[in-house]
């Protein structure tokens, strides 16, 4: 078998684990628009923020790709697949043919209209190894920055760029931080720890007209009017799938590509893993994308299983992420907004301690979703168990309410 990977992502590496473990001696040829080895997104905060080395994001090296057999063509971008021939075509002209083929390109950051062309080496998003150098070496002498955005990666980008003495300008679209990810509550204790930050300034309803140059530096231009001049600009507003690919293949596409629960696209021998596809969300049992790096590797180690003609399927995804944010703690797991009326919410609060604990509780006493703050994610990984697992809770809710991790344990062992 002739298995091809697009993409050297967490979704890659896993598909390859799973490959090895069922065909030994079939090929694997990965494809990458990148130079390097695989490496960690979720990681280049801490690399910005000096935490960790550049060696430190990467979570493969040639060995990793010695030792599975794998050939890797790196640097030269799929631009085309010809699922008719089984055949996908490289940007220099070469072809490279497949049995099975897995899509993980991933995502790319969505930017802003209106920004002229000669400012965009002021303006940075974050996703690749290169992203992060751009704001290493911009931040290096920058006193003003302006973040776009209060979602994960642009709160995270705060934290590394952040130091005393340079002033920053938080646009938040909406009137909450974290608005996807966490609730109001939750939101407020992290909005607090933010603005005590001497310097840093969050400004809500604030939407960006234009970005242009001036000398040296950026201007944005708010639709109110109000001109900041910038030094750096950091764009976070989400991430859009990848799926060129697709154009023209007959696979299928909504706002990613679509996938069953075996992560098979609409052609039998063609498989999507990672922040390129949509599926079904373990929970709810919507279908949609869950562009997360956990979620990544379980769809590529499925896909990979099913790449060797198993049936394995994939349980579908649970939305989940862990950061910290000025000493501030979150996690994040499962649904934890726009809940069904039917949903009971166990709640504990210590403003002393800035100590938030939710738990979200469907009528079949099955836990759905929880969002814990601080000391209260000790038993993160309890709680997730609980909720991938749909233990059923009943008679424990007010020792999990108030973060009994044994009670918890008591529950998942019955």
């Amino acid at each position: 078998m002739r298995h091809v990977i697009i993409g050297n992502g967490g979704a890659s590496l896993s598909a390859i684990r799973s490959i090895r473990a069922k065909d030994r001696d079939g090929s694997i040829t990965v494809v990458s628009n990148e130079v390097q080895d695989a490496y960690s997104p979720v990681l280049t905060t801490y690399y910005i923020a000096g935490r960790i080395p550049r060696s430190g994001l990467f979570v493969a090296d040639r060995q990793f790709y010695e030792e599975h057999r794998v050939q890797t063509i790196l640097g030269s971008p799929a631009v085309a697949i010809d699922t008719a021939k089984q055949r996908v075509t490289l940007d220099n002209n070469q072809s490279v043919s497949y049995d099975t083929l897995l899509i993980a390109t991933g995502g790319t950051p969505d930017s802003i209209d209106h920004i002229d062309e000669d400012v965009r080496p002021f303006v940075a998003t974050l996703r690749t190894i290169s992203d992060a150098e751009k704001i290493i070496a911009l931040s290096r002498d920058a006193r003003h920055i302006v973040v776009v955005g209060a979602g994960l990666v642009s709160l995270q980008a705060l934290n590394a760029v952040y130091q005393p003495g340079v002033e920053i300008t938080v646009l938040v679209g909406s009137r909450q931080l974290l608005s996807q990810n966490v609730d109001p509550d939750c939101a407020e204790i992290v909005l607090k720890k933010i603005a005590a930050q001497p310097g840093i300034r969050i400004s809500f309803g604030a939407s960006v007209n234009h970005i242009e140059r001036k000398g040296n530096r950026a201007v944005v231009t708010m639709m109110s009017g109000e001109q900041l001049a910038a030094d750096l600009v950091i764009v976070g507003k989400g991430i859009t799938a990848n799926t060129q690919l697709a154009d023209g293949s007959n696979i299928h596409v909504d706002k990613a590509i679509l996938v069953d629960d075996f992560l098979m696209t609409n052609i039998p021998n063609i498989f999507a893993a990672g922040d390129v596809c949509e599926g079904k969300n373990r929970l709810t049992g919507i279908v949609g994308p869950v562009p997360n790096w956990i979620n990544a590797r379980e769809q590529g180690r499925a896909a990979g299983f099913n790449m060797c003609g198993c049936k394995f399927e994939f349980p579908g995804s649970v939305q989940e992420n862990v950061t910290k944010l000025f000493g501030t703690v979150i996690a994040s797991i499962g649904k934890v907004n726009n809940l069904p009326e039917d949903t009971t919410v166990l709640s504990y609060h210590d403003t002393r301690r800035d100590i938030y604990r939710k738990c979200m509780i469907a009528p079949n006493d099955r836990m759905i979703g929880a969002l814990i703050v601080n000391a209260a994610t000790k038993d993160i990984g309890v709680l997730r168990d609980m909720i991938v697992r749909c233990a059923d809770i009943k008679g424990l809710e007010g020792a999990l309410a108030k973060g009994s991790v044994n009670a918890a344990r008591s529950c998942i062992s019955a």
